[in-house]
């Protein structure tokens, strides 16, 4: 199992289970924020090198974490790809030419050769342009491969989702990927983000083996530094690592290996 963080919330997770190959790619945005909002770092793989993608998972409909056009890139490099969106696209996916959509409630179940891919709770929000404004739902991820378990959680505040997931996956999860960034300022950002402080509480209730923290030093999306969200993870996390999940702050383009 290998896992690629590519920045902000897009990350590649390949595994191979009995000769059964499965490419999933998470929120995938290839370059800046339109209209306004810059990459501060350099993609560092460009998609055109990526092995495969079999499935692309989308949490909700933000422009950074919902980017059409890296989306048809896929689409064009990987014809077969499948596309996971949240209740309420439909009617999008087949305006933006999306072939092969899949259009998920919360705590449905879609299998692709013993592949699960779980579409769960978040508290969040979406909207894309000026009159849509929660028209569309938004969600988490757990993905499981035999006796694997990865949850990505999108975007999202923190809530009794949390726990309600983790009795459903009593049995944990081997890595939990969870933002971290765009935290502050604390009054306007904490219904819709979890902080470090956050992370680290749900990593825990979620039964997480180990933390991989994203949504970060991508873009300038809150008053936070690009650095700052990992800095204050990794000072809170050796506060109390003997009770917490381990951590790994990588970079982008780093390969985790379960």
């Amino acid at each position: 199992m290998r896992i690629v963080w590519l920045g902000h919330a897009t990350v590649w997770i390949a595994s191979n289970f009995h000769g059964k190959r499965m490419h999933i790619l998470t929120d995938p945005i290839f370059t800046g924020v339109p209209p306004f909002v810059k990459r501060l770092t350099k993609l560092p793989i460009e998609p055109e090198n990526l092995p495969g993608v079999d499935i692309v998972v989308i949490s909700h409909a933000h422009r950074d974490h919902l980017d059409i056009d890296s989306i048809q890139k896929i689409q064009k490099l990987f014809p077969e790809v499948t596309v996971h969106l949240p209740s309420g696209m439909g009617e999008f996916a087949r305006d933006e030419g999306l072939e092969n959509a899949v259009i998920q409630e919360w705590w449905t179940i879609t299998e692709y050769a013993g592949t699960k891919i779980h579409f769960l709770p978040a508290k969040h929000w979406s909207r894309m342009g000026l009159t849509d404004m929660n028209q569309y739902h938004w969600g988490s991820y757990a993905f499981e491969f035999e006796n694997i378990r990865i949850y990505f959680g999108g975007d999202t505040g923190f809530s009794k989702h949390f726990s309600e997931i983790g009795k459903r996956f009593a049995q944990g999860f081997s890595a939990t990927i969870l933002p971290i960034g765009a935290f502050k300022p604390r009054w306007f950002m904490e219904p819709a983000h979890i902080g470090p402080k956050e992370a680290l509480e749900a990593s825990s209730i979620l039964h997480s083996s180990l933390i991989l923290p994203v949504h970060w030093g991508t873009f300038a999306l809150g008053d936070d530094l690009p650095s700052e969200a990992p800095l204050y993870l990794k000072k809170l996390h050796s506060e109390k690592k003997d009770k917490l999940p381990a951590l790994r702050v990588w970079t982008m383009g780093e390969i985790v290996d379960l």
